[in-house]
């Protein structure tokens, strides 16, 4: 499985990623602004990238996860989780981060937005995506921006930092982006469209 953005590709993780995935998941920022993995050592840290592998060999298990790969540098630069798929109703959570640092910015991350929602609803054939993002996470609030609604907060729904902070519930429903999509065909992805990366 592989899908091409503009600046990225998006790609199963493999053996060979183990130790760069482990350490993201212990770094301060993915414990900071990650939703939904949760790991203590080094050592679970492996265990659990090892079980994202073999769940990434059943197309129909309910969790998918996938490296961020920059197509200048081939060099892998973050992670996608997509967990809960409801392969009946046709929907999903979907989180993602960019674990290198220097990666941080705005052409990877909204490359990486919009790649992957492309990614679900035109290749998995979901209907809807679920993200949550927790309230100190401006940026993440900025790019869920892309055709998705706002449909919650869990209010003081996770601790951080000492105290108790809310936790923001978009959703993205496969007509929605479709219009997103149209909306933006000859601006913000008139190169996504003229490069034949969607259709």
């Amino acid at each position: 499985m592989e899908f091409n953005g503009l600046f990225i590709k998006l790609r199963k993780i493999e053996p060979e990623d183990i130790d760069l995935v482990v350490i993201w998941l212990n770094s301060d920022e993915f414990k900071k602004n990650l939703y939904s993995i949760r790991t203590s050592t080094e050592s679970s840290c492996s265990d659990v990238v090892v079980g994202f592998i073999k769940e990434n060999a059943d197309d129909f298990k309910t969790n998918k996860y996938l490296i961020i790969e920059s197509k200048s540098s081939g060099k892998a630069i973050g992670l996608v989780f997509v967990n809960n798929i409801d392969w009946k109703n046709r929907n999903a959570e979907y989180n993602y981060i960019i674990g290198d640092e220097s990666n941080r910015n705005g052409v990877y991350g909204g490359d990486t937005a919009i790649s992957v929602c492309y990614y679900l609803f035109n290749h998995l054939n979901l209907n809807k995506i679920i993200g949550y993002t927790y309230e100190f996470n401006k940026k993440a609030q900025r790019i869920n921006n892309y055709g998705s609604k706002l449909e919650g907060v869990l209010k003081q729904h996770h601790r951080y930092g000492g105290q108790y902070i809310d936790v923001f519930i978009n959703g993205l429903t496969r007509t929605n982006f479709e219009l997103f999509l149209s909306q933006h065909k000859n601006s913000l992805l008139r190169k996504h469209y003229n490069r034949g990366i969607f259709k």
